[in-house]
């Protein structure tokens, strides 16, 4: 395919084209400020995935973190977990692994967080 030729394209030698001058960006972000992801959906989702995800914590990840001799806090109950599920408030499995910079990195490669098994399955 040819590259996009226009009369600045032929003056400046740069391609112009909307993806070249950022104007598909900016309009990607207007229409996500002017039409933000609705409620619902997410609402949607986190009905879905947080159950999954709460499971997926109690089955999986906690025992492979104390197998590999990590402290685990308490995880919330069932409720909890799902309200607070992709928040700022959602409960952290990794929040005793270290304080070393690399220490939550080697226990999440270890033991995959939720929504890194999530967001693998896309």
């Amino acid at each position: 395919m040819a590259p996009h030729v226009n009369d600045t394209t032929l003056r400046t030698g740069k391609s112009t084209t909307p993806r070249d001058s950022g104007e598909i960006d900016v309009a990607g972000w207007v229409c996500q400020a002017r039409y933000p992801v609705l409620t619902w959906f997410e609402d949607d989702v986190r009905a879905i995935e947080a159950p999954w995800a709460f499971e997926y914590v109690r089955a999986s990840l906690v025992p492979c973190l104390l197998a590999h001799g990590y402290e685990v806090p308490t995880a919330p109950g069932p409720r909890e977990f799902a309200d607070r599920w992709r928040t700022d408030a959602a409960f952290d499995p990794y929040a005793l692994v270290g304080e070393a910079a690399g220490d939550r990195a080697r226990a999440a490669a270890r033991c995959p967080a939720p929504e890194t098994v999530l967001e693998g399955a896309g």
